[in-house]
């Protein structure tokens, strides 16, 4: 059993570790997992601007779609055509 150290009696059971503790230490517990848990958001939200970013750029380098596809399968068509004829001058 863990010792409070809010407290000296047991207040509340943690089932999943089967240790005691007050809820202040909840508290202290879930807020610090929250700070972990907004810092890394903050990290993907970077990455998905970023990717979101250079994704619009590509696809806004196709000028005329190819037949009725959308910009994303013309861009993918034209990588996968560039792709299989490496020697092939674009």
């Amino acid at each position: 059993m863990k010792e409070c150290k809010h407290v000296n009696i047991d207040y509340g059971k943690n089932i999943k570790d089967d240790e005691t503790y007050c809820i202040n230490c909840l508290i202290e517990e879930y807020q610090v997992e929250n700070k972990k848990l907004k810092t890394e958001n903050k990290h993907l939200k970077k990455k998905y601007i970023s990717l979101d970013t250079k994704y619009y750029e590509l696809i806004m380098e196709v000028d005329i779609k190819f037949g009725g596809l959308t910009r994303h399968e013309t861009a993918l068509k034209y990588i996968k055509e560039a792709e299989t004829q490496p020697n092939k001058i674009i």
